[in-house]
């Protein structure tokens, strides 16, 4: 079952790529796209309001009979027209990394390819080869993403993964469940997952029920045991290792787990007198403490003071400076950096100096405005860390701002040698603040590039360089292992958003929870400090780079 919001994001994504295969109005395309970045940060109570829709901007009359439309279980007529004449189909080639709109146009035209089998097929028969704009590293290219495609096959993000297990608890919590609760991989939180799974007490049902929803394997695990489940939870949300310590210890007590009464897993650790420990963590070793010994308290979204790493309409982003700091307001958040994209990245709207110069005496316009005192501004760019390892703006440019972010953006399949010499000198840089989601890995789409992370992070330490956390939950860069690592070594670690609209600072959450997994605290992450204690920072760091 599909709901509402689901249901229109898939059919404006659809209408978009049609549009764009059928060579229609790019001012048309882009107006379409726009709306589909606003729907996205709208609840589906919100899509249903007809006065909030009609004041939002961004949200034209043709967009709103779409919408409508979709609500009354019906397809626009275009979208209608549009199917009859293309074959939808072809969209799902653009899962191939490279395959843009033009070349998937081209595959159709040129050798009736209308899916991903058809494409795969014509790769074994090298049929594109002497295809024009292709050819054999492209042919390469394009069976590779297939093979990672079939490899992919039923897994889901974590943010897909808690979005349909949200679904399916509204529905559930509309049966005659006496409790359900959501336990295993999604409840861990880790970055990929391959089926969703929940503990449920009930009378009615007898046995266990396995089914496929959206392409994902959903686990009912059913229980008439009501005094008991909390140790029916426990035992689907751990892992072997953790399991067998929690054993040993009430045998060592000669407490009988199974036979007890512990209708909420706390009740277990009670009983055995060490402190709760999260599903996120129970994956590590050494975490089960007596209550007699202080538990270090793992991060929490609230610990988060403010984020760096945000866009605004000056590059690619979707809202205004002003905007994106109300936002945070809201959030909580008492500072924000701005780190809109450089010169070198094009295709990102990449501010000139001339840009940069201009929206630094925004930031400052803003910054001592009656807002100013309850969320600062920090100035900055994104800057593309070039091929040899140098950043996107001279020193002079560089000099004036508060937070650069030094990220690879192209030329990701460098060898290992030579992309770890890159970031490492851009580590070097006395401008460089942070390292921007080093490992370059798109979750389910991209690769991680070739690098040394240990010689990579050790370096950030030396030159009090922070390394990021990317949140966004298509990133998820660093992974837990390289946040471990970087704990060990003493880096410095953010939690940034990458935020390119005022919703994408939501993504935040997906940065704490991979934070959790890897034991991280506040103390570990640079952006659960002061506005005023960054300021101390960023000069201490400037001292000692001798800018």
């Amino acid at each position: 079952m599909q709901n509402f919001k689901d249901n229109l994001q898939q059919n404006l994504n659809d209408l978009v790529f049609l549009l764009e295969l059928n060579n229609e109005n790019i001012f048309k395309i882009k107006a379409f796209k726009n709306a589909l970045e606003i729907i996205n940060g709208l609840s589906e109570e919100d899509l249903k309001n007809q006065d909030l829709l009609k004041n939002t901007k961004g949200i034209g009359k043709g967009i709103l009979e779409f919408i409508n439309t979709i609500n009354h279980n019906q397809e626009p007529l275009e979208l209608t027209e549009l199917k009859s004449n293309l074959p939808i189909s072809l969209k799902e080639l653009t899962k191939i990394s490279g395959l843009g709109v033009k070349r998937i146009k081209t595959l159709w035209q040129e050798l009736k390819i209308k899916n991903l089998g058809e494409l795969e097929y014509a790769c074994k028969e090298n049929r594109l080869l002497s295809l024009k704009g292709f050819g054999p590293s492209i042919q390469k290219n394009i069976i590779e993403s297939l093979k990672e495609i079939s490899h992919n096959q039923g897994l889901l993000r974590l943010d897909q993964a808690l979005e349909i297990s949200d679904e399916i608890l509204k529905i559930f919590n509309k049966l005659d469940f006496d409790k359900i609760c959501l336990v295993g991989q999604a409840c861990w939180q880790q970055e990929i997952i391959d089926s969703i799974s929940f503990a449920i007490l009930t009378k009615n049902i007898k046995n266990n029920i396995n089914f496929i929803y959206k392409n994902i394997a959903i686990n009912l695990h059913i229980t008439n045991n009501k005094d008991n489940f909390g140790f029916f939870c426990l035992k689907l949300n751990s892992n072997k290792d953790f399991f067998d310590n929690i054993n040993k210890l009430a045998q060592n007590k000669n407490i009988n787990l199974e036979k007890s009464k512990f209708t909420e897993e706390s009740d277990i650790f009670d009983i055995l007198n060490i402190h709760y420990v999260e599903p996120q963590i129970r994956h590590k070793t050494n975490v089960l403490i007596h209550k007699s010994q202080t538990k270090k308290k793992l991060i929490e979204l609230t610990d988060l003071q403010g984020a760096f790493h945000n866009h605004t309409l000056a590059s690619d982003g979707k809202n205004s400076l002003e905007e994106m700091r109300i936002h945070a307001i809201k959030l909580g958040l008492s500072y924000i950096s701005i780190n809109d994209h450089s010169k070198f990245a094009f295709y990102a709207n990449g501010l000139s100096d001339e840009l940069l110069e201009n929206q630094l005496l925004e930031i400052n316009k803003l910054n001592n405005d009656d807002l100013g005192k309850k969320c600062w501004l920090f100035s900055g760019t994104e800057s593309d860390i070039l091929a040899n390892g140098e950043l996107d703006f001279e020193n002079n440019t560089l000099g004036k701002l508060d937070i650069i972010i030094a990220s690879v953006h192209m030329r990701l399949k460098q060898n290992e040698l030579e992309m770890t010499h890159r970031l490492i000198n851009a580590v070097k840089n006395p401008y460089t603040t942070i390292l921007g989601h080093p490992t370059g890995r798109l979750l389910l789409a991209r690769k991680p590039s070739s690098y040394d992370m240990e010689a990579i992070i050790k370096e950030a330490k030396n030159n009090l360089v922070a390394l990021e956390l990317n949140a966004n939950p298509h990133r998820l860069d660093l992974c837990e292992e390289h946040l471990v690592l970087a704990k060990e070594l003493g880096a410095l670690i953010c939690i940034n958003a990458d935020a390119h609209s005022t919703s994408g600072l939501r993504d935040l959450n997906y940065g704490i929870m991979i934070a959790k997994r890897a034991g991280l605290s506040a103390q570990d992450v640079l952006n659960c400090q002061s506005a005023h204690d960054i300021k101390s920072w960023l000069k201490q760091k400037k001292l000692k780079a001798g800018v």
